[in-house]
């Protein structure tokens, strides 16, 4: 058996079978190391890759760059020009007056402070946030002058004091009232009511949440209108928020450039002025403290209203008890308007939470 298989190997066609099973093995082995090798060079091409843009890409990628960088330039040369408009109109509008030289002051009020320049949107609306601002910074000094209650039951004081020198009348407002609500939703719910107090009183059922709240858009509103027909009040309303506190100033604007006086409409202005501090005393409890102070109706040209003159636009008689049942109907009236915007504030509290 061992001879027959001697004598096959030696044979021509068991050298030609060798032959080429060795072959097939060589070939097997080449091609596995160019695949190898094509694998190395694939891998090698991948990470030199470069993603080159078509050359009309890329010069309209440049000129919409161009484009852009130019709407850019003209918006940023508006911005400059309305700048510049604005510095000259309140230059203009500071140059007019005649205060005393002194250097201003964040809490000490100045002519500045009740004065509203004649000028556009953009440089009224930076005057009215700078007024809201000293008006916020003059609180803890303006509300220093108040007593209120050391425990947090409700509390509303008016006094009507009458100066006896210059037959005037001087009204200063106290309220404290504490709310079972976060100062978050504290906040939101006394700008929305002093937004709409007293124009929705009345209502049965107040508007749905989402209505009110667009009714307070923004932390600055300015009110231009008549109290009485003979009472101009032009009125900015505004609020600063802290951490654990929030301020709102109300603050009368005796003099608006843009809004003169013309024959014929109320002159009399009264100066009037109102913070309340709205402070955190836990998750769900906030403390609102009012202090508000209201003048002499006064006329700049004129002065402060004669007795007689307000005696008769109340179409009273001027006799010696004139001023007493001013005085009682002024603390009446002040009293019922806390209380009522009291109520109004509860009520829209529940329907935003």
């Amino acid at each position: 058996m061992a001879l027959e298989e001697e004598i096959k190997a030696m044979s021509p066609t068991g050298v030609t079978r060798k032959r080429k099973k060795i072959s097939r093995k060589k070939q097997l082995m080449t091609l596995q190391r160019r695949a190898y090798d094509m694998e190395g060079v694939l891998a090698k091409t991948r990470r030199q890759v470069t993603s080159l843009l078509p050359w009309d890409e890329v010069t309209q990628a440049l000129k919409d760059d161009i484009v852009e960088q130019a709407m850019n330039n003209r918006c940023l040369q508006r911005q400059v020009d309305a700048q510049r408009r604005m510095s000259e109109v309140l230059y203009a509008w500071v140059q007019s007056m005649s205060p005393s030289e002194r250097t201003p002051s964040a809490v000490e009020e100045t002519w500045r402070h009740s004065y509203m320049p004649k000028a556009d949107i953009d440089t009224r609306s930076m005057a009215q946030s700078w007024i809201v601002q000293q008006s916020y910074y003059n609180a803890g000094r303006a509300m220093a002058a108040a007593s209120f209650p050391d425990s947090l039951e409700t509390r509303i004081e008016v006094d009507v004091a009458i100066d006896a020198i210059e037959d005037l009348f001087h009204v200063t407002i106290v309220s404290q009232v504490v709310v079972p609500y976060s100062l978050e939703d504290t906040t939101e719910g006394y700008w929305v009511a002093d937004n709409t107090f007293p124009s929705l009183v009345a209502l049965d059922e107040l508007p749905a949440a989402d209505a009110l709240r667009r009714m307070a858009e923004g932390d600055v509103r300015y009110d231009v209108n008549s109290e009485s027909p003979t009472i101009r009040l032009n009125s900015l309303h505004g609020y600063v928020r802290e951490p654990d506190r929030t301020t709102f100033v109300f603050r009368a604007i005796l003099v608006d450039e843009a809004f003169p006086t013309v024959a014929g409409l109320p002159a009399w202005t009264v100066d009037t002025k109102t913070w309340t501090v709205a402070d955190r005393m836990g998750a769900s409890c906030t403390r609102l403290r009012t202090f508000c102070t209201m003048g002499h109706p006064h006329m700049p040209d004129v002065g402060y209203m004669p007795m007689a003159t307000l005696a008769s636009i109340l179409n009273v008689p001027l006799d010696d008890d004139f001023r007493r049942r001013q005085r009682a109907r002024l603390v009446r009236a002040h009293n019922a308007q806390r209380e009522q915007f009291h109520v109004h504030l509860l009520r829209v509290l529940q329907r935003l939470t």
